[in-house]
């Protein structure tokens, strides 16, 4: 069991509070308007409320003289500090590997429920010396062995990430530990400082924090001596009274009056400061891509705020090069329900079941059925509700980005294949497998063809059975089936066929290299593509499935393909930022189901990073550092398990 112990968390969120002593703000407040007829710094002592009163315990003496030699910049400086709310160390590390752990927990389960069902269809066989039964028997030998195989680097992979996890807890307690210590000592600081600028605010000259000895010296060069000048006592507004002549009295209010109007020009900068510190409103941000990623960013992003958002796609009118269906967690779902696309629209069909055909010789041997944490829907489906809800004025299509570098100003300026330029502080790119962001700012991560094909159609009808996602697994492949609902209104099916395929093969029956057509339209599949599909569908699969293949003649394919794992998300450009993510980032094999949903889900973490900076002075960088560490285990574990599930089916290379 691993255990989460949480001592010392809450010590930095209480620390202002235990310095204060009930009554004492009150008492300061009340003597001070006593002292000079009005409380000149109300809003100081309302935000920094119980930090005013005196503490209970004496200062260090290091401390102390520290604070009586700062600057009144020092000590605004400081109590700046305190306000930021400091992250915890080891946060998103822990919450990242308890995510790992419970995917890959989930992943365990499911092949444990298909090894249980491949024995319990072995037991069910019959004996062997039965007629046809040997067949059966050994084949599901061979399926189970295979399966026991898949199981036990599943499993590995859980004891891996369940011991990344316990090993982080300690050093995590250590961390915090430490992080305690460091955020009592910033507080202790600040309330001192809180302190001293009172002292400061209620000391002779009746103005503003200052930086003490220079004021004083040019209030003596100026006019009467400091220590001349005593405020009246009670509410009246008139200048204070001095002990000399008449003339001195004059010069003195005039420096009272010098004093009072700096004072209110600090005090209004000061306000600004603490209100927006680190904040950019006008953040502009540019997204290369409007596939799904870019549209669900957009629509997040705006729901959040940020209104200088523009989305760029290359193509005219967006082609489907997702694919056709599409699997959508509930995760992924939930962040769709927030920006007004509700499940209703894009799943037709809201069956979670997945059904596993096992299969020998063109025969069924029996279906195991398993439950997937989501839906299906199309892309098309998707698409189309993302992109009818952007303004009209934030899509821009047809524009293919060709170049990003910094500005005159600094900031990243984007140029476009027509000649065309804009500028922003955030370029986001989710422009794809064949991102032009991924070349531009990672172009030491090429894609490598992984050794398959996923060879996809579509026809108008739908064998009435069919509402659920099929699996058919005959050896050395995969054939998928979903119903689609069609736009008028009938019912037809999406199929996918993965088949092994050199690169040479690829180049013969598509005519052009896989990692550079990473997308066949129906117009680029070859007549001898077709033969190969319609004669592997006749060798490999059931009669009805093979019939459903040959019947096809909308045809589209996607070449299989693996990426290094991406060391960072983040980018400069000059003073602006440019972040990959989904595909752009790094493109994951379709047997993970992740595809789209690391895409979304990074999506609504920058979008949050964003909002942090924006909303509460979080630094940039700070945040957006933050959402790369969260995000990237997650990718580097998709990446790894996608070629391990296509060796189980006897996929790729």
């Amino acid at each position: 069991m691993i255990e989460d112990q949480e001592a010392g968390m809450e010590e930095g969120d209480t620390a202002f509070a235990v310095h204060a002593e009930p009554g004492l703000e009150e008492t300061t407040r009340a003597a001070r308007t006593d002292g000079a007829g009005q409380d000149t710094k109300r809003w100081l002592r309302d935000e920094a409320g119980p930090a005013l009163a005196p503490s209970p315990r004496a200062l260090p003496a290091e401390l102390a003289e520290e604070i009586r030699t700062a600057s009144t910049g020092d000590l605004l400086s400081w109590v700046d500090q305190a306000r930021l709310q400091a992250e915890r160390p080891l946060e998103l590390e822990v919450a990242v590997a308890r995510t790992a752990v419970d995917r890959a927990k989930s992943h365990v389960d499911e092949e444990g429920l298909v090894l249980q069902g491949l024995q319990r269809q072995l037991a069910e066989a019959g004996p062997w010396w039965r007629p046809g039964s040997r067949g059966r028997r050994s084949d599901l030998k061979a399926r189970i062995a295979e399966r026991q195989q898949v199981l036990t680097r599943l499993s590995q992979h859980l004891r891996r990430t369940e011991g990344q996890v316990s090993e982080l807890l300690p050093t995590r307690q250590a961390a915090l530990e430490t992080w305690a210590a460091q955020q009592r000592q910033i507080l202790d600081r600040a309330v001192a400082a809180v302190q001293e600028l009172q002292r400061r605010e209620s000391g002779p000259l009746d103005g503003h924090p200052f930086d003490l000895p220079e004021q004083l010296e040019r209030a003596r060069a100026a006019g009467p001596a400091v220590d001349e000048i005593a405020p009246r006592t009670g509410s009246s507004d008139e200048s204070p009274t001095s002990t000399n002549s008449t003339e001195e009295l004059t010069e003195a209010r005039a420096q009272i009056a010098s004093l009072d109007a700096a004072r209110e020009s600090v005090d209004l900068a000061l306000r600004r400061r603490v209100a927006g510190a680190g904040r950019n409103d006008d953040l502009s941000i540019a997204i290369v891509g409007g596939s799904i990623t870019g549209p669900v960013l957009s629509l997040l992003l705006r729901q959040a705020g940020f209104n200088n958002v523009h989305v760029y796609e290359g193509t005219p009118s967006a082609v489907p090069q997702a694919g056709g269906v599409i699997g959508l967690d509930h995760t992924s779902l939930g962040v769709l329900d927030t920006i007004g696309v509700p499940q209703g629209e894009i799943v037709p069909f809201p069956s979670q079941r997945v059904i596993s055909i096992k299969m020998a010789d063109r025969r069924e041997l029996g279906r195991v059925q398993t439950l997937w944490p989501g839906r299906n829907t199309t892309w098309t489906l998707a698409h189309d509700a993302l992109t009818q809800r952007l303004p009209v004025e934030t899509l821009h299509t047809g524009a293919r980005l060709v170049g990003l570098e910094p500005g005159g100003d600094g900031r990243a300026v984007l140029r476009f294949e027509d000649g065309d330029r804009a500028t922003a502080d955030l370029v986001a790119f989710a422009d794809g497998r064949r991102s032009t962001g991924r070349k531009l700012l990672d172009p030491d991560r090429p894609l490598r063809y992984a050794g398959y094909v996923a060879h996809r159609g579509q026809v108008d009808d739908c064998p009435p059975e069919l509402r659920d996602f099929w699996r058919y697994e005959p050896d050395g492949t995969q054939f998928t089936l979903f119903p689609i609902r069609q736009p008028d209104g009938g019912i037809g099916t999406d199929w996918t066929f993965y088949l092994n395929a050199s690169a040479e093969q690829f180049r013969a029956h598509f005519g052009a290299d896989p990692t550079t057509r990473t997308f066949v339209l129906p117009q680029q599949v070859s007549a001898d593509a077709r033969a190969y599909v319609d004669a592997m569908a006749a060798k490999l699969l059931t009669p009805n499935a093979a019939d459903l293949v040959h019947r096809t003649t909308r045809r589209m394919a996607v070449p299989i393909l693996d990426i290094a794992p991406p060391t960072r998300m983040v980018y400069p450009v000059g003073s602006s930022r440019a972040v990959l993510l989904g595909d752009a980032l790094a493109p994951v094999r379709p047997h993970t189901g992740r595809g789209a949903n690391n895409g979304i889900d990074q999506a609504a973490g920058l979008v949050t990073a964003l909002a942090e900076h924006r909303k509460d002075g979080v630094d940039l960088d700070v945040a957006l550092t933050a959402w790369q560490a969260r995000c990237l285990p997650m990718v580097t574990e998709s990446l790894e398990l996608g070629p391990e599930l296509g060796r189980a089916l006897g996929l790729g290379r």
